[in-house]
């Protein structure tokens, strides 16, 4: 990441156990699913920077051991992935 003339490197690491989230996807009746179905799944990576918890990069540029940075990104996980049927 560049800040003013300096590149400054990102730097997330959200491995705690307590940071584990679990996701269903229920894809709604848009979708006509049966066994042979396919689905995709959309992840917008921006949104875990800009969802639940906004986090500018300039300012937390390194989240590493920091249990409260970490769990404000793990936060946001479950806003970046949709489903959808191709």
């Amino acid at each position: 990441m560049q800040v003013g003339d300096r590149r400054k490197p990102l730097v997330y690491h959200v491995g705690f156990s307590d940071n584990l989230r679990r996701f269903s996807f229920n894809p709604g009746e848009q979708m006509d699913l049966d066994a042979s179905s396919q689905v995709d799944f959309d992840v917008d990576v921006m949104k875990l920077f800009d969802s639940r918890n906004r986090l500018d990069m300039a300012e937390i540029s390194s989240v590493k051991f920091n249990k409260k940075d970490a769990r404000m990104l793990a936060d946001n996980y479950g806003t970046m992935i949709t489903m959808r049927q191709p």
